[in-house]
């Protein structure tokens, strides 16, 4: 009956006479997290994506703690928290349009430079004004470079592959925000604020230093097509 009619075997020659067989194929043989890990620039994606999280988990613990130690009130802490958010909604489609031009693993990996900074300096302050503007920084640092991060994960895979990808970063990157919460009351208990951030931005650090050794693409650019003011 189907191929009787005439509108759906054009849409069939159209998308290719194998294409169901090929969606198939996909679907029989996934392509496996360990495959993937062994590649280096899935692997330096996934490394990315770790490092840009481990602030989330380490922030989720003592952000509300350490403010009201600077003098902060509920009020101010609910403020920060909506200040934080703020960058991603205004900067996100910047950086990945930045991405775009010059290389998202690029881009994302040089993020990681600003984002060990940013943590590292956070701890000094004993002002919670000062805090929440350093906040604020690192979110904008974050919002242009880990959307990166995800693009290059699905630049890295092939089209089979790129949901894969995509959950494998995402869940190395939330099992490492959330060692990092487990980490992070100890460090800001047993440490103080200045030694948490400190050995936090460590971490990031190490993690981002992993991913440009192992994706060796660190002041590369990626074959990327025109601009997108050009495209048609």
């Amino acid at each position: 009956m189907l191929l009787a009619t005439p509108g759906v075997d054009s849409a069939r020659r159209a998308d290719g006479a194998d294409g169901g067989d090929d969606d198939d194929d996909e679907a029989a043989a996934p392509t496996r997290l360990v495959t993937l890990l062994a590649r280096p620039p899935t692997a330096q994606a996934t490394l990315l994506a770790v490092a840009f999280f481990l602030p989330v988990g380490f922030y989720e613990t003592i952000w509300a703690k350490h403010s009201t130690n600077l003098g902060g009130s509920s009020t101010v802490i609910a403020l920060s928290v909506a200040l934080y958010g703020l960058p991603y909604m205004l900067v996100a489609p910047i950086g990945g349009r930045l991405g775009d031009r010059i290389g998202s693993a690029r881009l994302a990996q040089r993020g990681t430079i600003g984002l060990v900074a940013i943590t590292a300096v956070t701890g000094i302050p004993r002002g919670y004004w000062i805090l929440i503007g350093l906040g604020v920084i690192e979110a904008v640092i974050s919002a242009v470079a880990y959307p990166n991060a995800q693009a290059a994960m699905s630049r890295a895979c092939a089209p089979s592959e790129k949901a894969t990808g995509q959950g494998l970063a995402g869940a190395a990157s939330i099992a490492g925000a959330g060692a990092m919460v487990l980490l992070a009351g100890l460090l800001f208990e047993f440490g103080g604020a200045t030694v948490a951030f400190a050995a936090t931005a460590a971490l990031v650090g190490l993690g981002a230093g992993a991913a440009a050794v192992i994706g060796g693409r660190v002041g590369r650019p990626e074959p990327i097509g025109p601009p997108i003011s050009d495209r048609g």
